[in-house]
């Protein structure tokens, strides 16, 4: 019985390396793809072609887990656009003369991730920050793109900087903090140029920018900076349009709010001396993601979540005092035995409002991360 099983597990340690090989056949050719697809100005991120390599993966091996098959080849699409990202260096943009870039706070962790990029594709970038602006001014002055990536307590201060340049209408000027309407609206005060706000919907720490959502806000001109955009689609970038009224109201609630509850969370669990470890030792999947994103969290430069708490608690509309009357509202909900009314009606608006592929994909996340456990 002992040999037989031995046998067996040569034959798996051998197929598990051709597996491996055939991986690496596979990555191979996807560097030679991403040279062509580069030459041809065509997007790093390609949903259709994924769709149709999942799909026909799936209807050819019934016999394997659908589940399995999305879950080994997201990660194989994934891995891909790290590889294609590393050759990428197509501008979209058509001119005879190369494009100069002023990044403002380039030093910072998101100006950095920019420059770097942006200098990969082929464009003139600078970083201008206090202690070089007087040296590099003609650059500033004479720059076709100026993004601001400052703090937004050091914003105001930026702005008036570039109001007493007198610039051209031509210059295109990009903001990427993470509020959105009192920025673009202190830029138009004084730039009658094409004006862009953006808010990266991710961290400076990531692999590649492909499948990662930058929100886009118009200020003037779109026509102007469109080939902005077009470069960021090369990079993998998915975009999304919104007003900069509805982004910073969506923002109270998707950063500001979570933001809350996790301080909130974690004071809790040390008042109460919780031992962390052994909460995640025994947690079940749904609460081990809760909990790795409230570690994430922790483990961040405070500096970004200070800067939006401090702006938002004087926009927030009176969200935190909602929220802790909504936790009033539950306590007495409990102790008159009525939670499963509570609980209906939330599932109730869950279905009707929720796009059923989100319902979908939230199953899946939380079966992935029994793997991951």
């Amino acid at each position: 019985m002992k040999n037989s099983l031995d046998k067996i597990r040569k034959k798996i340690d051998i197929i598990d390396k051709e597996i491996f090989y055939l991986f690496s056949e596979r990555f191979n050719l996807v560097k030679n793809i991403s040279d062509i697809k580069s030459k041809l100005g065509l997007l790093s991120f390609d949903k259709d072609r994924e769709s149709f390599i999942l799909n026909k993966i799936i209807n050819d091996n019934t016999n394997i887990s659908k589940n399995f098959i999305e879950d080994i080849l997201n990660r194989v699409f994934f891995e891909s656009y790290i590889l294609e990202n590393n050759t990428y260096d197509k501008i979209i943009y058509n001119t005879n003369s190369k494009i100069n870039i002023t990044i403002i706070g380039g030093d910072g962790n998101m100006g950095i991730l920019f420059k770097d990029k942006f200098i990969k594709s082929g464009y003139i970038v600078k970083s201008i920050n206090s202690s070089n602006w007087d040296i590099n001014l003609e650059f500033i002055i004479n720059s076709n793109v100026i993004i601001i990536s400052v703090p937004i307590s050091k914003f105001i201060s930026i702005i008036d900087k570039l109001n007493n340049l007198n610039l051209s209408k031509n210059i295109i000027i990009v903001d990427i903090s993470s509020i959105k309407h009192f920025t673009i609206k202190s830029i138009l005060n004084i730039h009658e140029g094409p004006v862009l706000g953006l808010h990266p919907m991710f961290s400076n720490n990531i692999d590649n920018f492909s499948n990662q959502i930058m929100i886009c806000c118009n200020g003037r001109l779109s026509d102007s900076y469109k080939w902005i955009l077009d470069q960021f689609k090369l990079w993998g970038l998915i975009l999304h349009t919104i007003d900069s009224i509805e982004h910073d109201k969506y923002m109270l609630y998707i950063q500001y709010l979570r933001y809350f509850i996790f301080l909130s969370y974690g004071l809790f669990l040390i008042r109460n001396n919780i031992n962390i470890n052994e909460m995640i030792n025994i947690s079940p999947s749904f609460n081990y993601i809760f909990l790795n994103l409230f570690i994430y969290f922790f483990n961040q430069d405070s500096k970004i979540y200070i800067e939006i708490i401090n702006y938002s608690k004087k926009n927030d509309n009176n969200i935190i005092n909602s929220f802790l009357d909504n936790i009033n509202l539950i306590k007495l909900y409990i102790k008159n035995n009525k939670i499963d009314e509570i609980f209906n009606e939330i599932k109730k608006w869950i279905n009707l409002n929720i796009d059923k592929k989100y319902i979908n994909k939230s199953s899946n996340i939380i079966k992935n991360s029994i793997i991951l456990k």
